[in-house]
């Protein structure tokens, strides 16, 4: 029952279920001297929020591993390119600490200090990326965004919404295919 509704939740909040376990007053708290080597693993059957989730979290750490042009793109992505509240926290958190952010971390926010340190772990692991991965990962945050509003769109019935947003979508995905075509 309880694994259940953790995944309920974990869903609705496009998060993975690895952190609502990780909230306070839920059965398990990340440990601050251990970082994940490589973050959640993803279940074969993930959701759309887990996969949302470490695409976010993939992009921090391109950042984060990116120096200077890193830090201009942590600050692109508007909140709602941003599945969940954590991601959007982490994402500001780095942006302020960018140049040491473990020292700004506080133990009162537990899902916090877990994945900044997933991507301060991940970012060591990982040369910098080139212009072109990072604007492909802003791209990418946004083809989810829209993902989500035409999802949101369709359960209303709103169908001139979903015709626009359709159309953004298809956008994007040019945007995209013209970015990897620089890339290979």
């Amino acid at each position: 029952m309880r694994d259940q509704l953790v995944r309920e939740i974990a869903d609705r909040l496009d998060v993975p279920t690895e952190y609502v376990r990780a909230m306070p007053n839920g059965p398990t708290r990340p440990r601050f001297d251990r970082p994940a080597a490589s973050g959640p693993v993803l279940p074969a059957g993930a959701s759309a929020g887990e996969v949302a989730f470490r695409a976010e979290r993939e992009f921090l750490s391109f950042c984060l591993s990116s120096g200077e042009l890193g830090q201009r793109y942590l600050s692109l992505p508007s909140d709602e390119q941003f599945s969940s509240d954590i991601t959007r926290r982490a994402r500001d958190h780095l942006a302020a600490s960018f140049d040491d952010p473990l020292a700004a971390l506080s133990e009162d926010d537990p899902a916090l200090g877990a994945l900044v340190h997933d991507v301060v772990h991940a970012a060591q692991e990982q040369p910098a990326k080139p212009e072109s991965v990072l604007r492909m990962s802003i791209l990418q945050l946004e083809g989810r965004r829209i993902e989500r509003e035409i999802r949101r769109a369709t359960q209303e019935g709103n169908h001139a919404l979903h015709t626009e947003l359709a159309a953004a979508e298809q956008r994007v995905r040019a945007e995209l295919d013209e970015v990897m075509g620089q890339t290979a």
